[in-house]
């Protein structure tokens, strides 16, 4: 058995072909004709909660673009983010990429390119953007006008001299200091000339290179139509789990140095996450309207109207690729139906879903499986010990009461495919939590009446659930022989 799944096995130019289990692939091909429409620079975000399966559609919809003859590069910012400089870390991934494409009279290009990236990087532009250089420079430039200021400078060293050096003397140092003033402002001006030609020159090297990448990508499986334009795409994923100052870095290099004709980013993030960032980083009120300036359009992956079918289709690879093995059929036929509908209740994520199914398999390693086995109990106590702790430390302490594992359980709002499932589940669960006098009424004494031949002899009803939480918590695994 296996804690988790080993990741989809979605080649390079597969696209959504057998993976596509959440049904994004139409999404997908929208997605990708905006990007063959325009012939700008265009920065996208895709916007999604943590682990509400960004990656993988970006893995999906990277083998697509490929097919209609874009030039892509995937870029995983989380597993860069031990560098200090943003800039060279994106520079480079253009020059693997370079490596990978057929490289008949491609050095041409390369080569050029490569003498940018390296005079970007001498002017240590790659740690302030144009911009910041430029407000740099005013602040220097106000601080030394402020402090001395040109018509003044005489009266200012007459003053802190207190007049203990020559008249003649005073207006030559004073000559002496505006002039080292101007020649101060003198340089801060041609650096940031020099930084503004320098990054020109890369700007223009990198579409060029851009443009052969494109040209020479062998994965084009599909002539484009006269309306689609070809891009070197790059796909920035996991921004928003970096270092605040490496994602901040990453989104002004590819604001004022990567955004050139012939290129597209995607960012995959959660754009919360990140407007947190720029909060805490700038001390802005708003870090979702100041990220606005970073790019062209926000889209998110489709609503996903049916949790429940999502689910279903996920626990069965997740049973399957994770070795989850029951004891009989029956076992696995109801917990493919009730898990899906009380996690789709609650919208889970597929990652959160994940960690549901290991607390439901670590517990199918418990001893004297056949002996004792409330699916109903654990099914909802493995989801409730991921979506509420609080309650599941109740549970596991013998102090949940029965009104509030119904209200947790919702079962009005399970799918409709689990008349069955819905109604054994209930029943489990008013039996195990319910007290002497909830169960003595007229709807509830049938169930009292059941043969609930799977509770062992030596357990009491209101042992039930803290030992179904015993099995969970206890990691409980047979002794080797």
């Amino acid at each position: 058995m296996k804690l988790a799944p080993p990741p989809l096995a979605i080649g390079p130019d597969d696209g959504f072909d057998n993976t596509d289990f959440f049904e994004y692939k139409e999404f997908g091909k929208r997605l990708a004709n905006v990007v063959g429409a325009f012939d700008s620079a265009t920065v996208i975000v895709l916007d999604g909660s943590w682990g509400s399966g960004k990656t993988t559609f970006t893995q999906q919809w990277a083998g697509l673009l490929r097919r209609r003859g874009h030039a892509v590069v995937q870029f995983d910012a989380f597993a860069h983010d031990y560098q200090d400089n943003a800039f060279v870390a994106l520079a480079g991934e253009v020059c693997a990429l370079s490596q990978h494409e057929d490289t008949e009279g491609l050095e041409k290009f390369k080569t050029p390119f490569l003498k940018a990236v390296a005079a970007v990087t001498k002017t240590h532009l790659d740690r302030y953007s144009p911009a910041g250089l430029g407000r740099r420079f005013l602040r220097a430039a106000a601080a030394v006008t402020k402090i001395l200021p040109s018509l003044a400078t005489r009266t200012v060293v007459d003053l802190v001299t207190q007049g203990a050096l020559p008249s003649a003397v005073i207006s030559k140092l004073a000559e002496a200091i505006e002039s080292a003033n101007t020649s101060q402002i003198e340089k801060h001006i041609a650096k940031a000339h020099e930084g503004a030609r320098t990054v020109d020159e890369f700007r223009k090297r990198l579409s060029t290179l851009a443009i052969e990448l494109v040209k020479r990508s062998p994965s084009a499986k599909t002539k484009p139509s006269e309306e689609t334009i070809r891009k070197l795409v790059f796909v920035i994923d996991e921004l928003d789990r970096c270092r605040p100052t490496f994602a901040l870095s990453l989104l002004e290099r590819v604001k004022h140095l990567f955004s050139v004709d012939g290129i597209c980013f995607v960012l995959v993030v959660h754009l919360p996450e990140l407007a947190k960032m720029v909060e805490k980083e700038y001390g802005v009120t708003s870090g979702q309207r100041y990220l606005e300036k970073f790019y062209s359009l926000r889209v998110t992956l489709p609503v996903v109207r049916e949790h429940y079918m999502n689910h279903v289709r996920y626990l069965s690879y997740l049973i399957k690729n994770m070795n989850v093995r029951m004891d009989d059929a029956e076992t696995l036929v109801n917990l493919a139906k009730a898990l899906p509908a009380l996690t789709g209740t609650y919208g889970l994520s597929l990652r959160t879903f994940e960690h549901v199914m290991r607390n439901v398999a670590l517990i199918c390693l418990a001893p004297n499986r056949l002996h004792y086995r409330f699916l109903p109990l654990i099914a909802g106590l493995c989801v409730m010990r991921v979506v509420d702790q609080e309650l599941y430390e109740k549970a596991r302490t013998g102090r949940l009461r029965m009104n509030e594992a119904m209200r947790f359980l919702r079962f009005d709002e399970w799918h409709k495919n689990t008349v069955g499932s819905v109604e054994w589940f209930e029943k489990t669960w008013i039996y195990a939590t319910a007290k002497d006098e909830q169960l003595n009424t007229e709807d509830r004494r049938s169930i009292e009446k059941e043969n609930w031949r799977n509770t062992r002899s030596d357990m009491s009803r209101s042992d039930m659930i803290t030992t179904t939480c015993e099995y969970i918590d206890d990691l409980w695994q047979p002794e080797p022989a």
